[in-house]
């Protein structure tokens, strides 16, 4: 073959292609999303020497791990955007909260500010919107540091049960039993045991 003809086979991505090229096509591979195919199409060697090379570097498991760590990574970056999101979004809820208290401190301390006019008659709307926000504030707070309802609190209380169940027996009636021969020891009289929930 003429070294004409050998330079036009290069120029045209036919021949060996040079190792850092291979290093190139695994990192596109690894990286991307281009089949072997693709690959082989675009750097001009057939598709059964990328397949081997991919085979003996174990391209698609560095694939795979690639995309892991690359999502994981995203997964990782979504949920600091979301809890910096969300504490700023609390504070500013805190913010509120501490602001509609003082207005509300400072409304019920002025008791003009809940009279009709110039009368002494209390006013009963002044006094409901009062006592409306004073709810919600309680409950905007409660949502936010996620405290449990007095009603809830029982609740989790009574679903808990007691924690601990203590049987006691009085001395006397377990010496006795040993005096008769332990025949009653099994029968245990009602009045002998003290139950008691801790």
């Amino acid at each position: 073959m003429r070294l004409e003809s050998q330079i036009y086979i290069i120029a045209r991505g036919g021949g060996n292609v040079a190792r850092h090229n291979w290093s190139k096509m695994r990192a596109e591979y690894v990286t991307g999303s281009a089949s072997q195919r693709e690959l082989a199409k675009k750097y001009g060697v057939s598709a059964s020497q990328v397949a081997e090379h991919a085979s003996n570097e174990g391209w698609a498991k560095k694939r795979r791990e690639y995309r892991r760590k690359t999502e994981a990574k995203a997964v990782q970056k979504a949920q600091e955007r979301k809890a910096e999101t969300m504490a700023a979004q609390l504070s500013d809820i805190g913010t509120a909260a501490e602001n509609l208290s003082a207005l509300i401190a400072e409304v019920s301390t002025e008791a003009k500010s809940l009279r009709v006019g110039r009368s002494k008659k209390a006013d009963t709307k002044a006094i409901r919107n009062l006592t409306g926000a004073l709810k919600d504030l309680a409950d905007v707070l409660r949502n936010v540091y996620e405290l449990p309802t007095f009603g809830e609190k029982q609740k989790m209380d009574r679903a808990s049960g007691p924690a601990v169940v203590r049987v006691e027996f009085d001395e006397d009636e377990e010496e006795d039993d040993g005096a008769n021969g332990g025949d009653q020891a099994a029968q245990a009289p009602p009045e002998a045991a003290a139950i008691s929930a801790v």
